[in-house]
């Protein structure tokens, strides 16, 4: 069994929540059709690397 540190595992678990919270703001971004809502293209900027 692995050892694991409380530090790596809390980290682990920020990585992915920043991962879901980079996931829902790109769905919300690009999400059209639903109730009249557009692609909202200011938003991109803010979703995507700078040297992406």
């Amino acid at each position: 069994m692995s050892t694991v540190s409380l530090e790596e595992r809390i980290l682990k678990l920020e990585d992915l929540e920043a991962i879901r919270d980079l996931t829902a703001r790109y769905a919300s971004a690009v999400n059209k059709g639903w109730n009249g809502k557009e692609i909202d293209v200011t938003a991109m900027p803010s979703i995507y690397a700078k040297d992406a």
